[in-house]
């Protein structure tokens, strides 16, 4: 079982993970059963994505007694990955207390599962910890612009950590988006525009950008390429409703009214309720009707 751990820990190093896994079960077979052993394992399985049985390795070693910081940011890591993200922070919350802990890998992990809770105030207050304690990295500036970006009142300070990640080298469609996203709130459609065709463009099959790209179209008055773009993606779209409220929208303005009121009660089947919660919804659902009341000028 030695020859085979190390074979296995050698392979493990070199990412070659399927591989190491094979022999580790093979010296578990041959009767090796401790921490290491497990540890090993589940650090396989969880590069492989296979988080849930990454996690029963990970309980097994933590069980016959490894407590350490290494073996609880893992575990939360799993645990944040199956959707159970209120128990990772648990276990990272945990690690914090433990002593010599890397702080700036633990508040960043926290403040990562806060994200993805859509608990923003929480994520930041663990991410501008990470950057106070010293990281200033890629990674960092993107999650805090990210959890900025949910605010209608931080949108410049989310724009700023945006184009510092940027300029630290990052240049993909997800912070093309982001920027795009901002920039749209913010009213530089020109800006948003160019963000979010450089993803259209590279991504078509992306419904949120598809989305987000023909609103913004609209609201530079550009119609038909606003209509053009949410007709192509609204029968596919996870944004049901939306895009249809958008359409609505979008033929009231050229006074195709029998297609505005088809789009506007789509729209109030799919999302007709969060009027009262998104003060924007109600703005643009009285637009439509608005629209659709008025006489043409032409008429």
């Amino acid at each position: 079982d030695l020859i085979n751990s190390e074979i296995g820990f050698c392979l493990n190093r070199l990412d070659r993970f399927e591989e190491g896994l094979l022999y580790f079960e093979k010296a578990k077979e041959q009767g090796k059963d401790d921490i290491w052993l497990y540890s090993e394992i589940g650090y396989c399985l969880k590069r492989l994505a296979r988080w849930e049985e990454a996690l029963s390795y990970y309980q097994k070693a933590n069980e016959m007694g490894r407590d350490d910081e290494w073996l609880n940011v893992e575990i939360g890591e799993c645990l944040g990955e199956m959707g159970r993200i209120e128990e990772g922070i648990a276990r990272l919350q945990k690690t914090l207390t433990l002593k010599d802990c890397d702080e700036v890998l633990v508040n960043s992990q926290i403040g990562y599962l806060y994200g993805k809770l859509n608990n923003s105030k929480e994520a930041l207050k663990y991410l501008y910890k990470a950057k106070e304690l010293g990281r200033k990295d890629v990674w960092l500036y993107s999650e805090i612009g990210w959890n900025l970006a949910d605010d209608s009142e931080t949108y410049e300070k989310a724009l700023d950590y945006f184009n510092k990640a940027v300029e630290l080298g990052r240049n993909d469609t997800w912070i093309d988006g982001q920027i795009g996203f901002v920039q749209s709130k913010l009213g530089n459609y020109k800006e948003a525009i160019s963000r979010f065709e450089r993803v259209y463009f590279a991504t078509p099959e992306d419904n949120w950008i598809a989305f987000q790209l023909g609103a913004v179209y609209r609201k530079a008055g550009e119609i038909t390429k606003a209509i053009e773009i949410l007709e192509k993606s609204v029968e596919n779209t996870p944004f049901r409703g939306w895009v249809e409220l958008e359409l609505a929208i979008c033929y009231a303005l050229i006074e195709e009214k029998e297609k505005a009121q088809e789009y506007l009660d789509k729209a109030e089947l799919y999302i007709g309720g969060e009027r009262e919660n998104y003060p924007d919804v109600k703005k643009d659902f009285e637009m439509v009707n608005q629209l659709l009341k008025a006489t043409s000028y032409l008429s």
